[in-house]
């Protein structure tokens, strides 16, 4: 977002990234309880809200927010779905 401080870029990625690591933690067990479909699409989902959170918002804070979930979703999407693919 044009203006806004270098710094608040940093904290959206560290948020996207602590979010990839900690969301990947339990993804096998869930995947276990829940099935690789029903994950695959959960997690597609949260991420697609993440993704239009960061594109559409006017408020900084809510970006961050959106890469937030953009990282929650992604954790579990991309290796349920590499699993799902050599299937």
């Amino acid at each position: 977002m044009p203006g806004t401080p270098a710094g608040t870029a940093a904290v959206a990625c560290g948020a996207f990234s602590a979010t990839m690591t900690i969301g990947r933690l339990p993804a096998d067990r869930v995947v276990e309880w829940l099935g690789s479909e029903a994950v695959l699409r959960c997690r597609a989902a949260i991420a697609a809200v993440g993704a239009l959170v960061v594109s559409f918002t006017p408020w900084v804070w809510l970006v961050v927010v959106g890469w937030d979930r953009l990282g929650v979703g992604l954790s579990g999407c991309v290796p349920t779905r590499r699993v799902l693919a050599a299937q």
